[in-house]
């Protein structure tokens, strides 16, 4: 419905200045989809892409318009090009409505100059009741399109609609400084003003609120009233400054442009602002300098796009106070808010995509402010001292760094959200920060792949008690979880002289997508520790360096490798426990060595292989788990540590002479080493047991637990207990050892070279990308009774599949290679591993070994062409798995014939059949929006 006062307030100033282009539609039949702009000189408008549903000039209500209603797909409006050369410079105006608009339904307005890129100036988007908008623009240039956009799917019940009425492009009046003065001053003869150019003569007016004002020429220009203006532009050696209090400057069709060398100045003023004073599409241009006290956002709906290399200092504050408003910063210089950053309404947006620094908060001026996001885009660089979202609801989304040096504040648990994204940086250096808000526990999500979080504060912080991705305890100082737990599910790292104090809580490690690592140079000391990672490739965790964990450590899912360093568990004079609550079989920790600190106690229990005497070692193969477990009978007088390195090796070594054991002679040692190392203990007496694992079949009885002495020497301490388990995973055991005996190689060994277990030995597996190929390689250094290998792939470690089987050699002493070339891999990363299966039906896994592949160009084929009986295939090879590629045909002239959407297969395919129903003999191009963009050209005969 029109707004006759509105349109009429409207179009009253631009009257004895000109209009230049309107549109009214009442001079068009209904259905009318082309036509030509009453009142205007040459003026048409067409409809250049025809959507279904309506697209076109109605009658509603009585009231002549262009509606836009179940169109289900875009349609296009636009304006012929036309000159605005006589001005050069010109103001659009169009009245937007929507009724019933759905969540998807879109309104967007553009203009062109000079034949260049559509830029846009208005948007609406679906979601709300109603609306009615007027779109906005002062354009520069010599010609002019209007070109207007829009979707709508129906989906109420088809009366959900766009109109749009009332188009009018007036030509600006512009206003030039023509010497210094104030801002009002309209002396006859001599004002401040000039409709001719910089210096020309006075025009004895001063700026309408549809006037653009270009100040330059060295001329300095006083806001000493209340300054309102369709634009302003401050040019190189021009100066607009305050020289009183308590007024703003207003901009009415939302552009400012201070260029290299030209300054706005708040002059030592005291509240003087800049205010946006329309809902629309803002260019808001600084490559020259701003100082004022606020700028404010006053009206709905307006987007603000902030850019250039200048610089903006605000004494007070940014303020956002009404409902609908989008910030886009992209000042590349300096943008500093002396105060706060506020939201004041609802469902606004500030993007920050450069640097900011917020003095004070980023704040909800109250609870009843919802829906309102700050986004801290990827590259981009927020520094501020909080966070005050008054209970309202309000999110922060981080993706670029945030240097955070002030507190929380009052925090909503259920509507308050701040997400540190992959990739962002969150450096918190407030000091010291022994408090904060306790909700911060429930709102802060940092667990986003990729981020981290920094406690950089130099002295004491409070982490606070939540979820992280990486984790960085940094400068100096103790971080503090104040007894409460946390999980990380990234990298661990202190550094500096920073330490962490974790009081009574628990640390846990449950990373799903890779590899996690603990870095301290001064070693790190957990009270409780859980290693709960996930992911499918071992190791899961690596120490960096010396890791103790004093109280309880729990390994439910993960393999650590130690990488040289040792893990202590407990400490000197305490007690200490060894928690195990999954599988044995799953978890454990190579490269390195365990420590234990045990207490003469008799909670120390006598049964082999309990979860006090255990010392989770393995190697860096899959199902390579190979405990030991050291028992007391008899209680050291004196306690100190024990410590257990375990030293992966292949192959076995045949004794000279055999070594007797209790009247059985042992004749052969294998080179994996168990080594204990005892410090501080004396007395006691023990049973220790040793698991190895990847063994062949043997037999399990020949199998016993010896100490290396030498080369092709063993010895045995204590009493030989029979081995349990099977022979490819037996558990050796020796009972009754002295403390004496304890400490020393411990070897498995057997009593039938013939019998008992000789290695399948792979030495090497390596999976290699060659052009259109995946290569597999693996070696093995002996082999006992092996039939043949599976190879198996993934694109989901829980789903492999069978490429291919490699026969094996049987039984072999000698070196052996294998090869294998999947010729038709998988797109994107997949997992390959081979499975060796022996004669009698047993079977063992590899590890896994990761490889991305993408084929090296994507095709487009069509055929046949010319197409038969208007059908045609459609073949695309070489985009990712599960993408949609939406394909259009067109004609020459640009219209659509045919369009829908296609997803790839796994192999990142699409094959398609497409009929063209009623399509005219002619030449036309199918054009594929995948992320290749291609196109082919297919003829009808």
């Amino acid at each position: 419905m029109k707004k006759l006062i509105f349109i009429l307030f409207l179009i009253a100033p631009f009257l004895a200045i000109g209009q230049l282009w309107t549109e009214d539609f009442t001079g068009e039949a209904n259905g009318a989809t082309s036509g030509t702009a009453a009142g205007t000189v040459g003026g048409t408008w067409s409809v250049t892409t025809a959507p279904a549903g309506t697209f076109s000039k109605q009658t509603l209500v009585g009231f002549p318009l262009f509606q836009v209603s179940s169109t289900i797909t875009e349609g296009v409006w636009q304006s012929a090009s036309f000159s605005i050369a006589g001005t050069g410079r010109a103001t659009i105006d169009a009245t937007i409505a929507g009724l019933f608009v759905g969540a998807g339904d879109y309104i967007r307005c553009y203009y062109r100059v000079d034949g260049g890129a559509e830029t846009l100036f208005y948007e609406q988007l679906g979601g709300g009741l109603s609306f009615t908008g007027v779109a906005s623009a002062i354009v520069t240039g010599s010609t002019l399109q209007i070109v207007i956009r829009s979707s709508n799917d129906g989906s109420f019940i088809g009366l959900d609609t766009y109109t749009i009425d009332d188009i009018v492009v007036t030509a600006v009046n512009t206003l030039y400084s023509r010497k210094s003065g104030n801002w009002n001053d309209a002396t006859v003869g001599n004002g401040t003003w000039s409709i001719v150019g910089l210096g020309g003569a006075s025009c004895d007016c001063t700026p309408l609120v549809t006037d653009y004002v270009i100040v330059g020429n060295t001329n300095t220009v006083n806001i000493n009233v209340a300054a309102t203006a369709g634009g302003v532009e401050v040019r190189n050696t021009g100066t607009l400054r305050w020289t009183a209090s308590n007024i703003d400057l207003n901009i009415d069709r939302g552009i400012l442009q201070v260029d290299l060398g030209g300054t706005i100045n708040r002059n030592a003023q005291t509240n003087v602002q800049i205010d946006f004073d329309r809902g629309v599409i803002s260019t808001f241009i600084v490559n020259g300098s701003i100082t004022a006290e606020d700028i404010e956002i006053t009206a709905a709906d307006a987007t603000i796009n902030l850019s250039g290399s200048g610089s903006i200092n605000l004494t007070d504050d940014f303020l956002i106070t009404q409902d609908n408003d989008i910030v886009n910063n992209n000042l590349s210089g300096t943008f500093s808010i002396g105060d706060d950053l506020i939201f004041s309404q609802d469902v606004s947006q500030f993007v920050n995509n450069q640097t900011l620094t917020v003095v004070s908060d980023i704040l909800a001026a109250a609870n009843t402010n919802d829906d309102n996001i700050f986004t801290n885009s990827s590259g981009a660089i927020l520094n501020v001292s909080g966070f005050n979202p008054n209970s309202a609801d309000f999110d922060l989304l981080n993706s670029g760094t945030v240097n955070q040096s002030g507190n929380f504040s009052n925090i909503d648990t259920g509507d308050t959200n701040f997400d540190n994204l992959a990739g962002g940086i969150w450096n918190w250096t407030l000091t010291p920060n022994t408090t904060f808000d306790t909700d911060m526990s429930t709102v802060l999500n940092c667990t986003a792949d990729g981020n981290l979080f920094t406690y950089s504060g130099a002295g004491a912080q409070r982490i606070i008690p939540t979820s992280y991705d990486d984790l960085t305890l940094s400068v100096s100082g103790a971080k503090d979880s104040n007894g409460a737990s946390i999980s990380v599910a990234g990298n661990w790292v202190v550094s500096g002289t920073a330490s962490f104090t974790e009081g009574a809580g628990t640390v846990t490690f449950n990373g799903t997508t890779g590899n996690q690592s603990i870095t301290n140079a001064a070693g790190e000391t957990f009270n409780n520790l859980i290693i709960n990672n996930s992911f499918a490739t071992i190791p899961q965790i690596t120490t960096n360096n010396a890791i103790t964990v004093t109280g309880a450590l729990t390994m439910t899912s993960g393999v650590v490798n130690l990488a040289g360093t040792t893990f202590t568990l407990g400490s000197s004079g305490v007690a200490s426990d060894l928690n195990r609550t999954a599988s044995t079989t799953t978890n454990w920790m190579y490269g390195g060595s365990f420590r234990r600190f045990w207490l003469n106690a008799t909670a120390v229990s006598s049964s082999a292989g309990n979860l006090y005497g255990l010392f989770p070692m393995g190697t860096s193969s899959a199902s390579s788990y190979r405990p030991v477990a050291i028992n007391s009978t008899a209680n050291p007088t004196a306690t100190g540590s024990y410590t257990v390195t375990h030293t992966d090796a292949s192959g076995v070594i045949d004794l000279s002479p055999a070594f007797n054991d209790g009247g059985t002679n042992i004749v052969r040692k294998h080179n994996a080493q168990f080594v204990n190392a005892i410090s501080g203990v004396t007395g006691g007496t023990y049973n220790i047991s040793v698991t190895m694992t990847g063994l062949a079949a043997g037999t399990l009885s020949n199998i016993r637990l010896g100490v290396s002495n030498g080369a092709t020497t063993v010895t045995a301490v204590g009493t030989h207990a029979a081995a349990t388990g099977t022979a490819p995973n037996p558990t050796a055991r020796r009972t009754a050892v002295t403390l004496a005996g304890l400490s020393g190689d411990f070897r498995i060994t057997t009593t039938n070279s013939a019998a008992t277990p000789l290695p399948i030995e792979l030495t090497s597996f390596y999976a290699t990308r060659y052009s259109d190929m995946v290569e597999l390689t693996w070696s093995t250094a002996s082999e006992l009774n092996n039939d043949f290998f599976t190879i198996e792939r993934a694109s989901d470690i829980e789903k492999f599949e069978k490429v291919s089987i490699v026969k094996g050699q049987g039984t072999i002493k000698s070196k052996t290679n294998y090869s294998f070339a999947d010729e038709s891999p998988l797109l994107g990363i997949s997992y390959y591993r081979l499975k060796q299966t022996d004669f009698d039906g047993k079977y063992t896994y590899s590890e896994l070994r990761k490889i991305e592949y993408a084929i090296s160009s994507t095709r487009l084929n069509v055929y046949p062409n010319p197409i038969v009986d208007n059908k045609f295939n459609l073949e695309l090879i070489g985009i990712h798995p599960g993408e949609l590629a939406p394909v259009r045909v067109v004609n020459l002239q640009g219209a659509s014939v045919y369009s829908a959407s296609f997803k790839a297969d796994a192999s990142g395919k699409i094959i398609a059949g497409i009929e063209l129903d009623g399509a005219p003999s002619g030449v036309y191009m199918v054009i594929v929006n995948a992320s290749t963009g291609l196109r082919k050209k297919i003829i009808i005969p």
